[in-house]
């Protein structure tokens, strides 16, 4: 099944569930379209493995968090449900996450400085249809993009330099440097997203 023809079908399901929340075989198959993503993702993001149960839970949680923002759901043009339906997870990933971060230091105190903390989604699978496509949309953002992001994103992900290690290349503090990496990866994501199978 092509990406046009599953998201053509995930929003024949959405409009039929939300004509009539209780016609259970639409939401199952919105559920059945996108499972898998649904648990890569969550399984990237806590870096386990798809059978994990912590994992199945989360995702399950996820699910949940669907049924009550789907009524949110605006389609834009050019821009695929499940992008919508990923972006959510991962957020609600990162909350998860970051509440198990804070529980981690109410118990044992604070983070050791240094500690990095970077994104664990692999990037989406996409069609290779549509690759010409994220390739020249890619190449525009990051054109786009500040001189010093550009230069972030190369120190960080084309030489794998530590954040501490760009921050004192460019003389930035190593919060700028950070914050501006992930600002700009985000905006890649988004378009990472846009394909996503």
């Amino acid at each position: 099944m092509t990406p046009d023809e599953i998201d053509e079908r995930s929003r024949s399901a959405i409009k039929r569930w939300l004509a009539n929340k209780q016609d259970q075989a639409a939401f199952a198959e919105l559920y059945a379209l996108h499972r898998a993503a649904v648990l890569k993702v969550v399984a990237a993001r806590f870096e386990r493995d798809v059978d994990d149960e912590d994992v199945n839970e989360m995702a399950q949680e996820c699910w949940v968090e669907v049924t009550r923002t789907l009524e949110n759901y605006a389609p834009r043009p050019g821009s695929r449900f499940r992008a919508w339906l990923l972006t959510m997870v991962r957020r609600r990933c990162i909350d998860a996450r970051r509440h198990e971060n804070t529980q981690a230091e109410t118990r044992t105190g604070r983070l050791e400085p240094g500690v990095e903390v970077a994104a664990k989604d692999p990037k989406p699978e996409v069609h290779p249809l549509d690759m010409d496509g994220l390739k020249a949309e890619l190449a525009q953002a990051v054109a786009a993009l500040p001189d010093v992001d550009r230069e972030i994103l190369r120190l960080r992900n084309d030489e794998k330099l530590d954040f501490s290690v760009i921050a004192d290349r460019l003389e930035l503090t190593l919060g700028k440097v950070q914050g501006r990496y992930y600002a700009a990866a985000a905006k890649l994501d988004e378009i990472f997203n846009k394909y996503a199978l």
